[in-house]
Order: structure tokens, then C-alpha cells, then sequence
């Protein structure tokens, strides 16, 4: 009986690990959107104002 519990603690374990894993890896995915939505926002401000430019000198 023992031994079934210690097994079941054990299994437990490995799936918490998993899941655990499985939460860095979307948390990962998240910040990696995140990052590049920014970074394309950056860019297109940095177009819009170029732009801007383009046409007070014209």
C-alpha cells in the first residue's frame, strides 16, 4: 500500500513537471508576440513619421 503512494506521488510529480514546462513554454510564446507586435508598431511609427517628412519637404 506504501509503495502505491509513493508511486502515485511520483506520478503526480512528473505531471506538475510537465505542466509546469508546458506553462514556460506558452509563457515563452506569449513574450515572443509580444516582443514582435511592439517591435512592428515601432517600425510602422517610424514609416508613418518618415512619411510625414517625406511630405514637408516635398
Amino acid at each position: 500500500k506504501l509503495e502505491r503512494k509513493k508511486e502515485r506521488k511520483k506520478e503526480r510529480r512528473e505531471r506538475d513537471r510537465e505542466t509546469e514546462s508546458e506553462r514556460e513554454r506558452l509563457r515563452e510564446r506569449e513574450w515572443k508576440r509580444e516582443t514582435e507586435r511592439t517591435r512592428v508598431e515601432e517600425r510602422d511609427r517610424e514609416n508613418e513619421s518618415g512619411r510625414e517628412r517625406q511630405r514637408e519637404r516635398e
